[in-house]
């Protein structure tokens, strides 16, 4: 359905507002000149905090969400947001890909991770890019299309958890930080 409203522009500037035709029609959002920048692909609670940790932290993020309403919502947030599918090319060429230091994929069942890891590597090899996984069994599919990190929701669970278990132990802080490093390198490879 998206690719058929986005060869339909009357229709598509309708669905998402003047922001999303900025480059057109010269209005909306420009992309701001920054000195890092990254690409948050989904607004959900990841994307959100790590939105606003970037922002923060002197980083400009792009957002690019395929919910209509998180996209309206994060530029209601203040960021530039672009509505679309980040496996598109051309959404991410609009985000500013090309030009940016990081892409982060931060939503665990985001279909199709791999095709946004290749497109993104094929118009800036040296982003870098951070994805999330659902499981740990997708791990290595992510990092062979190309993602420099991979964060797995049972892995970061399994790591709270020991973490958790060492401070009821009574455990030392360097105790907990060697242990936090095991477990970080069992995880990753």
């Amino acid at each position: 359905m998206l690719r058929w409203t986005e060869k339909r522009p009357a229709l598509w500037r309708v669905l998402n507002g003047p922001e999303r035709h900025e480059k057109d029609e010269g209005i909306g959002q420009p992309i701001v000149e920054a000195p890092h920048r990254a690409v948050v692909v989904g607004y959900g609670p990841s994307g959100r905090t790590l939105a606003r940790l970037l922002k923060e932290n002197g980083v400009t993020p792009t957002v690019v969400e395929l919910n209509l309403d998180n996209a309206r919502q994060a530029r209601e947030d203040g960021f530039r947001a672009i509505y679309g599918d980040a496996t598109n090319q051309a959404i991410l060429e609009e985000a500013g890909v090309a030009g940016s230091d990081t892409i982060v994929l931060t939503s665990a069942g985001m279909e199709h991770s791999e095709d946004t890891i290749r497109e993104a590597r094929e118009l800036n090899d040296d982003i870098h890019v951070m994805a999330r996984a659902m499981y740990m069994r997708h791990v290595p599919t992510l990092r062979s299309a190309g993602a420099d990190s991979v964060f797995s929701g049972e892995a970061e669970v399994a790591l709270a958890m020991t973490e958790a278990m060492m401070v009821r132990l009574g455990a030392t802080a360097e105790q907990i930080d060697r242990e936090r490093a095991r477990v970080r390198e069992e995880i990753n490879s």
